[in-house]
């Protein structure tokens, strides 16, 4: 049995050796032995200019009402810099600065879970992760960011159609900086949040939730943009099955920010079973983002701003299972005076799988100018990608094309970054009934792109990966 394991992840190790940007599933191997359960997995991912290769080791352990896990993962990642979320919530371009550029990161988290009665479950993980960052920017070359994190929830069920819910999760972030190995700023921040709901669920064809909600961002130690802020909301959130074709989900909240003063939220999905298994679905939302105060302690942020973004959206969404059309348009509006008027955009996605042939596109079109005719920083106007796979027996091919429209690093755009275009080629075939090949090609062209000014992305990559199957 061990000279098996070792042997498995002897051979899963170059996934950890070799760079990838390819839109792979995750792959599972599993042994179990009793009680005790062992999987490893390794994955790669491209999705539009953020992509990764990861692995981990994931260890489980049933017991008599519940469970214990413990699991190690190793992540490698490369962002383009230009991710624009805006079906996510936020609007324009942001980055995620946990994974900003290019790093690599260890997490290891352990998690039990046990039913303690008929009426009483509860869950509780905590976790740490350390991220190290080498950059190319003229501010610092080095950043390690070390998160740790504690999480639980309980449920109890009062009756057969009421139960209390009671959530809290606290999350440290710590960040070193440095230039030249000197250190050049250090900060920490504590983000806390504790939550309450009951839970009515009347029939099969509904549940009703009501909840209070109490959060708090600290600043332990670092940037003094903003001072301490405290959040308390209230909420309430619905789902029902009005008719075997037709149902109907929301929630509205309001918030009371101790910086910002009251907040609305809410969301309605009209959701509509058509013929032929089609679906279509609407759904409207309004709420706000404030950059949270460990997200203030990164620099070079562009229009971040300390202040709320307000954004509306409208999406919708017909659907079959060969095929899917997405339209959403977003309207944004910050509470900064550098842009008092709102932002929109558009949204156009579409999916088509016909026999082993699968097709995805995506655009983006964004109203990123200011009143004085110039482009907000590091936002990109105009955004696309087209992803084409097909299966062939036991082979797969695919192909990425992903594009992104010019962007400048500061307010007066003297500092241009030029758009650009990749293309990525991937494939898959099994050698043996037990073992799998990925390889393919990243950056097919040499494309030299400077997408953020300061990180030069990497130009054409080769990239092989084995999975073993018992």
């Amino acid at each position: 049995m061990r000279r098996n394991v070792a042997l498995r992840i002897a051979l899963l190790a170059p996934a950890f050796l070799l760079a990838s940007s390819f839109a792979w599933a995750a792959d599972e191997s599993t042994w179990q032995s009793g009680e005790l359960i062992f999987k490893a997995t390794t994955s790669a991912k491209n999705d539009g200019g953020k992509s990764r290769l990861e692995g981990s080791v994931h260890v489980q352990r049933e017991l008599d009402g519940g469970k214990v896990q413990l699991e190690y993962a190793h992540r490698q990642e490369r962002q383009d810099g230009n991710q624009c979320a805006m079906t996510g919530g936020s609007a324009g371009c942001v980055f995620d600065p946990f994974y900003r550029n290019g790093q690599n990161t260890d997490r290891l988290k352990a998690a039990a879970e046990f039913k303690l009665n008929d009426r009483l479950t509860t869950a509780t993980s905590a976790q740490w992760q350390k991220g190290i960052a080498d950059l190319d920017d003229t501010h610092l070359d080095r950043r390690e960011v070390t998160r740790r994190v504690i999480d639980a929830k309980s449920e109890y069920q009062v009756s057969d159609h009421v139960a209390l819910e009671v959530n809290f999760k606290d999350q440290w972030d710590a960040g070193d900086e440095y230039q030249f190995r000197d250190l050049k700023n250090q900060w920490e921040t504590l983000q806390s949040s504790r939550q309450l709901q009951a839970h009515w669920v009347p029939s099969n064809s509904g549940r009703m939730s009501l909840g209070w909600t109490a959060n708090e961002d600290v600043n332990v130690r670092g940037d003094q943009r903003a001072e301490d802020r405290k959040v308390v909301g209230i909420f309430a959130g619905w789902k029902l099955k009005l008719s075997e074709k037709f149902g109907i989900n929301g929630r509205i909240a309001q918030n009371r920010h101790s910086e910002f003063g009251t907040q609305d939220e809410s969301q309605l999905t009209l959701q509509r079973h058509l013929a032929n298994e089609r679906e279509l679905l609407t759904t409207a939302r309004a709420a706000y983002k404030v950059p949270s105060l460990y997200e203030l302690n990164f620099p070079h942020r562009g229009d971040l701003g300390t202040t709320p973004e307000r954004w509306k959206s409208l999406q919708t969404t017909l659907r079959s299972k060969a095929w899917s059309i997405e339209a959403a348009l977003h309207e944004v509006t910050p509470d900064q005076e550098v842009l008092p008027d709102a932002m929109r955009g558009i949204e156009l996605g579409t999916t088509w799988r016909h026999l082993d042939t699968t097709l995805r596109a995506n655009v983006i079109a964004f109203d990123v100018n200011t009143p004085e005719g110039t482009q907000l920083p590091l936002r990109v106007r105009n955004s696309g990608r087209v992803m084409l796979d097909r299966e062939i027996g036991n082979v797969s091919v695919g192909v990425t094309v992903n594009g992104f429209g010019k962007r400048f690093l500061d307010d007066a755009n003297t500092q241009k970054v030029d758009g650009h275009s990749r293309v990525d080629l991937r494939t898959a075939f099994d050698l043996s009934s037990n073992v799998r090949l990925d390889a393919g090609i990243n950056n097919v062209f040499d494309r030299r792109t400077d997408a953020v000014g300061w990180y030069d992305q990497p130009g054409r990559q080769l990239q092989f990966n084995f999975r073993l199957n018992q």
